[in-house]
């Protein structure tokens, strides 16, 4: 969405859903661009989810680019009351296991999202399954 002032209009946005009693804010974090997502930082730049904090009493749902690391950074600093992890979910639906033992991640492949096949969908293996050979 392109906007002269985004931060004065985003911020009165926050600013009316609070008058309204809204329950919660989803914020798509600065560096998410169409279908690319730049890795988000621990600490929230200008309109992320902790610029909307003062504005905002209710929940506020952090998402894009957002790690196991950075998520939980946010919700300490109380940046954010969520963090929402699509892509990550879709290639690691046991993610939350995967964040609790530190375990590797596997990456997703945006090209085969939602194609009506299990290719990139319904066959990335879970941390008790080897890897997946390409081919069989």
């Amino acid at each position: 969405m392109a906007d002269s002032d985004p931060a004065t209009t985003f911020s009165q946005a926050a600013r009316d859903l609070q008058a309204l009693d809204i329950g919660y804010l989803h914020v798509i974090e600065p560096g998410v661009n169409g279908t690319l997502s730049a890795p988000a930082s621990a600490y929230s730049p200008e309109l992320a989810s902790g610029s909307f904090r003062p504005m905002f009493s209710g929940a506020i749902i952090a998402a894009g680019g957002h790690t196991a690391q950075t998520g939980a950074a946010r919700i300490q600093q109380h940046q954010a009351d969520l963090i929402a992890y699509g892509q990550l979910f879709i290639a690691n639906p046991d993610l939350p296991a995967r964040f609790r033992l530190n375990a590797p991640l596997a990456v997703p492949q945006r090209a085969t999202f939602y194609g009506g096949a299990a290719d990139g969908y319904t066959d990335y293996p879970a941390l008790d399954q080897p890897p997946r050979v390409s081919g069989m």
